[in-house]
């Protein structure tokens, strides 16, 4: 823990052999030579001298992670209600129901329940709202006679008030600033405030919209002046415009907003011209509120993760906020009769899971709406479970994206991009009146408002929209659905590991030298245990009698694994075999196997396989690249045929293409392989040019082979996850899978002496974060390469701390300028490959530098377009 401080390790040019593990076996020659080598530099790992690259690392080394606070009562809060209208949607069911759902599914036992002491001070509320509209709602509060207390609602646009209002407002903002301090200050991982009335429309001078006191943007002040954080994130997923958040915060830069809502090009409520995708911020917090309005009803889950992959996550990485606050509002969730979306209730989990690696995990959610009672409570334990790295169910139709919303997000990208380095991957082009636009590629970006804004004095009653009794019941069948069936509620069952020393005897002799050396694992090995992961994850033992030869013939070449066996392989120049090598080959097949039957079975949620040698270059009757026996494929095999798992995706970030796994799938709809690698134009190992991407499968195949090549410049950070957020995650989701595999190899890491890029190992563990939420949690990461024993150490480690759902810092470097040209260009060219089979790249277009505006004949009923220059908001496309 963090509280918990001691010298951790550094990098050095040493092998600690000290792990319990290598007592197994007798190696002390063998480890004797290699500490030699490494100190005389006959091994070469060039580790930067002037800047400690891992240093971040040591920090993080022992950071175990903490509870899930959730802050709520069925008391005062519930004290609130319509008293001239019972049927009013705000109603106390909505967190008595809420509360009754996740205590029936032992939620709260799971989590710490914050007591509640005093109130907080009025000094609080007047952080974000005036004294007058403080002492105003003290007065209406203490009003008896219901007409008066109506009457005084019709100068607020969409609220009521009781006699307990301001008791509730204050109660559900204390609950909202005590859960977000606490997880601030490091004493909880991560928190859900579930409160009402909700905030997120409350203004400085102006109640609106069920709202009162705006508990997020208060929360959030308080913070930032007490100086718990420096920068915090708000997204907010409610249906409707979060219009005080955006105004408290819309000149600042150390609050980003960021609101996905329903708009219709202003005629949603609150129809305010705010609301949609040009205001991006004034003065210093230009380009820091982002508004993502939605313009057609019944977007799914697959039209919200478009959002989330191309907009919200790359702002996020590249803001690097301290915390992530969450206006969980759930009105867009299936059967809402205010917002007629139809996001499922596992959506919500996803969404938690993919901020999860952001912030060191720090979220704090925040209830807001969410109006249909079924889909608010499922939605709202959803989340919880998100929060509490329980697994994500699977989704459906998380394909085809639509036009409206493929509209919206190239309109934001058009007005964010010289703003955020992320979009820099984005092309634009300047449009001419004579130019003919493809709407396949290209896109104008349009400004549309069509609404009017209501004036007071404003309607009290009948003004909420409500479902036929018919559409009642066909959410409500819908819900039931989705809670009969177990699959939707997994609970993680920890991280497991396995790992047979044997594989350590596959070693070089003593007058040659390897980078495939056994220090590799033996740092891994070293670091869980220093680290104390060897006590949080949980060891699989593979049986001793374990015999998976009729396997292996699944992927090679019976002659081929004759010969193997027999040590009758000759040794090559990238090959180096000693009398141990087949049976540390057959071994690590054993332990990756064992992982799979413990994953599937679930006796553990996900699990990771320490072996070696690596696999993905050997093909069905070739070793090569320091590869014998391809694991990964062989583990996809073996999960097909014993388990039958229809879809398996095999994620590879080896900085090598996996030509071996790419040739033995090739053929197949069934395993989807994604290799993102250095190509160099067919120029770096292996030299083949089916590296290429336009290599996509064959047959049944074709659209099922992903390659992401990546050509001349070192490649980092940042080009690694542009890759993830535009190519393999929309791919990655719209194939379904119910198994990932992740060859990881680590020699695009930091100072590896094959690889040459540049990503660090906190990165990596990343990329388990964005995959994780994958396949109901099923994920296994095997070894492949890593050269460098410090960088594939530390690359490891982080990615077995993104499994558990542990803290993993994002690098600082992230998106901090423009893309690399050649990665930029590498990306466009895939996805415009690839679009004919995945329907969910199709978001990607080329943009106007110049943005149009839409003005609307109300008489005639048309829009007319011109070609005015962006000053409405003072902001540059």
């Amino acid at each position: 823990m963090r509280t918990k401080k001691r010298k951790m390790s550094r990098p050095t040019s040493r092998i600690q052999a000290r792990n319990n593990h290598s007592k197994k076996i007798t190696l002390k020659e063998m480890m004797a030579l290699r500490k030699k080598q490494l100190e005389d530099g006959d091994l070469p790992i060039p580790d930067s001298v002037a800047v400690d690259p891992y240093e971040i690392c040591y920090k993080y080394l022992e950071d175990f992670r903490k509870t899930t606070l959730v802050g709520t009562e069925t008391e005062v809060m519930c004290d609130h209600k319509n008293d001239w209208d019972e049927n009013h949607p705000e109603s106390a069911a909505r967190l008595y129901e809420i509360i009754n759902r996740i205590a029936t599914l032992c939620l709260l036992t799971r989590c710490d329940v914050l007591p509640f002491e005093t109130n907080c001070p009025p000094s609080d509320v007047l952080l974000i709202h005036s004294n007058d509209l403080f002492e105003t709602l003290k007065r209406v509060s203490k009003i008896r006679k219901t007409d008066e207390r109506e009457q005084e609602a019709t100068k607020y646009d969409g609220v009521y008030f009781s006699r307990d209002t301001f008791k509730a407002a204050m109660r559900a903002l204390t609950w909202t600033i005590n859960v977000t301090k606490q997880v601030c200050q490091n004493k909880y991982h991560n928190g859900f405030a579930l409160v009402r009335p909700p905030g997120h429309h409350a203004r400085h001078e102006a109640f609106e919209g069920y709202c009162f006191f705006n508990n997020v943007a208060i929360a959030a002040e308080k913070c930032l002046k007490e100086k718990l954080c420096k920068k915090i994130l708000i997204v907010d997923f409610d249906v409707h415009h979060g219009d005080g958040t955006q105004e408290a915060f819309y000149e600042r830069n150390d609050v980003l907003y960021f609101s996905m809502h329903r708009y219709e090009n202003g005629l949603f409520w609150p129809n305010l011209r705010e609301g949609n995708f040009d205001y991006i911020g004034k003065d210093g917090g230009k380009g820091y509120n982002v508004n993502v309005p939605i313009n057609k009803i019944g977007a799914r889950d697959t039209d919200y993760l478009a959002i989330i992959f191309n907009l919200l996550l790359p702002i996020a990485y590249e803001f690097h906020p301290d915390l992530v606050m969450i206006s969980a509002g759930y009105d867009a969730a299936v059967g809402c009769p205010e917002g007629q979306m139809l996001l499922t209730p596992g959506f919500y989990s996803h969404i938690v899971q993919l901020l999860s690696g952001i912030a060191d995990g720090h979220i704090v959610m925040v209830l807001e709406g969410g109006y249909f009672i079924p889909s608010l409570c499922e939605s709202t334990a959803m989340s919880i479970k998100g929060l509490l790295n329980d697994p994500c169910p699977l989704l459906e139709e998380t394909g085809y994206v639509q036009q409206s919303i493929v509209e919206t997000i190239n309109n934001c990208k058009g007005v964010l991009y010289n703003h955020w380095n992320c979009f820099s991957v984005v092309q634009r082009f300047e449009y001419m009146p004579e130019y003919k636009i493809n709407p396949h590629e290209e896109h104008i970006v349009a400004v549309k408002y069509f609404g009017e804004v209501e004036k007071p004095p404003y309607t009290t009653r009948d003004y909420y929209p409500e479902h036929s009794q018919l559409a009642i019941d066909d959410f409500t069948s819908f819900i039931s659905r989705f809670r009969s069936n177990e699959a939707n509620y997994k609970t993680y069952q920890g991280t497991g590991y396995a790992y047979e020393s044997v594989v350590l005897l596959h070693a070089p002799d003593k007058k040659a030298h390897s980078y495939e050396d056994p220090a590799r694992l033996m740092k891994i090995l070293d670091l869980m245990e220093e680290s104390q992961l060897t006590k949080r994850c949980i060891e699989i033992k593979v049986p001793k009698d374990r015999d998976d030869y009729q396997y292996c013939l699944e992927v090679h070449k019976d002659y081929f694994l004759e010969r193997f066996m027999s040590n009758s392989l000759k040794p090559l120049h990238d090959l180096y075999i000693n009398k141990h090598t087949a049976k540390a080959a057959m071994t690590s097949v054993s332990v990756l196997l064992t992982v799979v039957d413990a994953v599937i079975t679930e006796k553990v949620t996900n699990g990771v396989a320490l072996i070696r040698p690596p696999g993905h270059h050997a093909t069905a009757d070739k070793a090569q690249g320091f590869c014998f026996l391809n694991n990964v494929a062989i583990a996809a095999k073996y999960a097909k045929q014993k388990y039958n798992v229809p879809r398996i995706l095999i994620v590879d970030f080896d900085i090598h293409h996996g030509n071996g796994t790419q040739d033995v799938f090739y053929n197949s709809s069934d395993v989807l392989y994604i290799s993102i690698h250095r190509f160099d134009n067919g120029s770096f190992y292996p030299f083949n040019a089916s590296a290429g991407a336009k290599f996509v499968g064959h047959g049944p195949g074709e659209g099922f082979n992903v390659n992401i090549p990546f050509n001349n410049e070192p490649m980092g950070n940042s080009e690694y996850l542009a890759a993830f957020l535009n190519i393999i995650l929309p791919i990655a989701y719209a194939f379904k899978p119910e198994l990932v595999l992740v060859s990881a190899g680590f020699d695009a890491g930091i100072n590896d002496p094959l690889g040459g890029y540049n990503v660090t190992p906190e990165m990596y563990g990343q990329f388990i974060y964005l995959l994780k939420p994958l396949a109901s949690g099923k994920i296994i990461v095997a070894l492949e390469g890593g050269y460098n024993v410090n960088t594939t150490g530390y690359g490891m480690l982080m990615c077995m701390k993104a499994l558990r759902g542990e803290s993993v810092p994002v690098p600082d470097d992230v998106f901090a300028k423009y893309l690399n040209k050649n990665a930029a260009e590498t990306i466009r060219e895939v996805v415009a490959i690839q679009q004919q089979y995945w329907p969910s790249l199709n978001v990607m277009k080329h943009i106007t530098n110049k943005v149009f505006h839409c003005r609307y004949n109300r008489e005639f009923k048309e829009e007319i377009y011109s070609m005015d220059k962006f000053d409405v908001t003072d902001v540059e496309c």
